[in-house]
């Protein structure tokens, strides 16, 4: 989760479909030490063009990200109010843990609840991918240690 990002380790999910929009995204195959200290503020990259902020950290289960605020540097506007939770949580049967994404928009306009409904599309093909991507490097870090 920490080292989620346009500019560190990709999201993990369908990066040739990111990159024709252009994210310029390269999904890291390992874990960076370096981004692994995420703090409330700093910027979280989707594309070079639309950076949220973090807005919560509980390391290591859970991050937030949302977009700066109103008159916040990097500021960019959107028809709806939103935020993207990553939270790791116990699995009830206690064999191992599971990550939820969660995503919350609010539209402020009729524009931004047709916005929500089409993204919100894209949104659950490309969650589901990331979630896969990053299954499969869990997986394959954990066999191989």
């Amino acid at each position: 989760m920490a080292q989620l990002g346009q500019d560190q380790g990709g999201f993990y999910s369908i990066a040739w479909l990111e990159n024709l929009v252009g994210c310029r995204i390269t999904n890291a195959d390992r874990i960076v030490a370096a981004w692994q200290d995420p703090h409330v503020g700093d910027r979280f990259p989707l594309h070079p063009d639309m950076v949220l902020r973090i807005a919560q950290v509980d390391a290591p289960h859970a991050l937030v990200v949302a977009p700066p605020g109103p008159g916040e540097a990097g500021r960019f506007e959107q028809p709806f109010e939103f935020s993207w939770a990553f939270v790791i949580r116990e699995r009830p049967d206690a064999a191992g843990v599971r990550l939820v994404a969660r995503e919350r928009y609010r539209p402020t306009s009729a524009a931004g609840a047709a916005s929500v409904v089409v993204g919100g599309l894209v949104s659950t093909l490309m969650t589901s991918a990331m979630l896969a991507g990053i299954r499969e490097r869990v997986g394959r870090e954990a066999s191989a240690a």
